[in-house]
């Protein structure tokens, strides 16, 4: 299993665009407590876009979003949720209405087991619908109107994500070197030494 040592970093590169990190890997962890020269010695770039981000500040104590003036951010109640719906998708308007209309409709005309029982389903699907939508945000934060949830840059390379990128320089590393020794070793590519002639 290929062992490795950060030698420098993180820190931010000379452009001030990428975090810049000095590694080496060996072979193996014998090979790098020995002392042994490591197989591979490079820099490993990764983009300051993708090393940091925008994170929303929390309560300390219980994780709660703050806004932007440092206060808690309120949690969704029904009349918000409608707005926050109605928001994403204005033709909830016209369905509104219309379900309001069917109620009406099945009001004004007299019996009729057949209208009663169409508007009965259809009341009872715009609930469901309704009900659904209010559990899914019920008591979940938002940002008000004219407020936003207070953000800061942050840090988001994880130390996961470095080793990763230097597993795969190792498995690249190896895979190259092993195809030149390939490649060396070919009768037809050796003979090419020494020789001369015109193109």
């Amino acid at each position: 299993m290929p062992a490795y040592r950060i030698i420098e970093g993180p820190e931010l590169g000379a452009d001030g665009r990428t975090v810049r990190v000095v590694a080496h890997i060996w072979h193996d962890a014998a090979s790098r407590d020995a002392g042994d020269p490591p197989f591979i010695k490079d820099d490993f770039l990764f983009s300051r876009g993708a090393a940091t981000g925008q994170t929303i500040v929390r309560d300390p104590a219980d994780g709660w979003p703050l806004l932007d003036d440092d206060s808690r951010a309120p949690a969704h109640t029904g009349q918000s949720i409608r707005d926050l719906v109605i928001a994403r998708d204005p033709s909830l308007l016209t369905t509104e209405a219309l379900v309001s209309m069917s109620s009406a409709v099945a009001s004004a005309v007299p019996v009729n087991p057949e209208i009663q029982s169409a508007n009965d389903a259809v009341q009872a699907a715009w609930s469901a619908l309704r009900q659904v939508v209010i559990d899914k945000f019920r008591g979940e934060p938002y940002e008000p109107a004219g407020q936003s949830f207070k953000r800061v840059t942050a840090p988001t390379l994880t130390p996961a994500a470095v080793r990763r990128a230097l597993k795969k320089r190792y498995e690249r590393e190896k895979d190259f070197r092993a195809a030149a020794q390939g490649l060396a070793s070919d009768p037809d590519i050796a003979a090419l030494s020494g020789e001369e002639g015109d193109l």
